[in-house]
């Protein structure tokens, strides 16, 4: 992958599952983490946009080094259990 050719840790690169209530559909978008803050790549944007700035994007899948991890959107999870669906990947 170019982002770690270009030094990003795999650690750094999650791939996440999206419904775009925008747009009704299920997309595939990549989180950076870049200086401890996470950045979203969208191949329809073309641009680095800050996690959390993304309102239609309901993130429900994270893929990593680690395996897949089913995320709970944060209108549904509690303060407690479940960090938000746009805080930690």
């Amino acid at each position: 992958m170019a982002l770690t050719a270009a030094g990003v840790a795999a650690k750094d690169i999650k791939l996440v599952v999206v419904r775009d209530t925008e747009v009704g559909e299920y997309h595939v978008i990549v989180a950076v983490r870049l200086d401890g803050a996470w950045f979203t790549l969208d191949n329809r944007w073309l641009s680095l946009i800050r996690d959390g700035e993304l309102p239609h994007a309901i993130p429900l899948f994270v893929l990593d080094e680690n395996g897949v991890r089913q995320l709970m959107p944060a209108a549904a999870a509690t303060a407690k259990e479940h960090a938000p669906a746009t805080a930690s990947f």
